[in-house]
């Protein structure tokens, strides 16, 4: 299987996504540190078990991609696994969470800090657009293509790193705004 030229087909179950986040800096396969800009590979071997690989272990051991992603070192720390999380609630949530078995998360938009799912500092917002235009452009740059597909113009990658842009600052407006329900795995 050529891992390039292969479809993604975006199935992503919580083995895999638990795999991802647990091995993120590595090849599963082989061990290899992903460095900036390295393609990794999440997806399924040949007996369906949730692999997360380098492009090069994905030709030998990949059936099936489910993402094929940039790499980018993570930006946070990442919680001991054995790390404690609480949080006080009133009765009336916790049966609610208990009878429909999910996790309420309130609208940002009704949370005492106005940062609430800003992406830094509004003076700083020509760096985080740098940033994102910078990122958006390496992605569609280096973009898996098959023989038939033309290389796109510098105007071509400009103009989606600009639609990108504005998508993502119009879906962050919308996520503030609405409230998110994640069911428990």
């Amino acid at each position: 299987m050529n891992s390039r030229l292969s479809p993604v087909t975006e199935r992503i179950t919580p083995d895999l996504r638990r795999l991802i986040f647990e091995n993120y800096e590595n090849c599963v396969s082989c061990a290899h540190a992903f460095r900036e800009g390295d393609t990794s590979v999440a997806g399924y071997g040949t007996d369906n078990e949730p692999l997360y690989v380098c492009i090069s272990c994905a030709d030998k051991k990949i059936k099936e991609i489910a993402r094929r992603t940039y790499f980018m070192a993570r930006h946070y720390k990442v919680p001991e696994p054995t790390a404690v999380l609480w949080r006080y609630m009133d009765f009336t949530k916790y049966a609610s969470l208990l009878s429909t078995k999910s996790l309420y998360f309130p609208s940002a938009a009704c949370f005492d800090d106005v940062f609430e799912g800003a992406k830094g500092l509004v003076e700083h917002k020509h760096r985080w657009d740098a940033h994102y235009l910078d990122f958006f452009r390496k992605a569609i740059r280096s973009a898996p293509r098959s023989e038939d597909d033309a290389f796109p113009t510098e105007e071509a990658i400009e103009e989606n790193a600009q639609r990108l842009l504005s998508e993502i600052e119009a879906g962050g407006a919308r996520d503030r705004e609405k409230n998110i329900y994640q069911l428990l795995a």
